[in-house]
């Protein structure tokens, strides 16, 4: 892993490419709509269960190295 720096130009060029959604940070993680707040495993894990509803929430990918992840 290196510095924030090294991975910004790659997520740059990934915006460019055809397809990349702009995704709306409309929904809360206390929304029982999206979150079933009873299965959050941990804190560490608060970024990417917010991620993982808001790419289910607009029928999107999520792509995380997070093995453990439920909404």
């Amino acid at each position: 892993m290196g510095p924030p720096s090294t991975a910004a130009p790659l997520v740059a060029q990934l915006r460019t490419r055809p397809g990349h959604p702009l995704r709306l940070d409309d929904l809360s993680l206390f929304d029982a709509d999206h979150v079933d707040a009873s299965r959050r495993l941990s804190t560490a894990q608060l970024t990417d269960t917010y991620l993982l509803a808001l790419a289910r929430t607009h029928k999107g990918k999520l792509a995380s190295f997070e093995s453990a992840l439920t909404i």
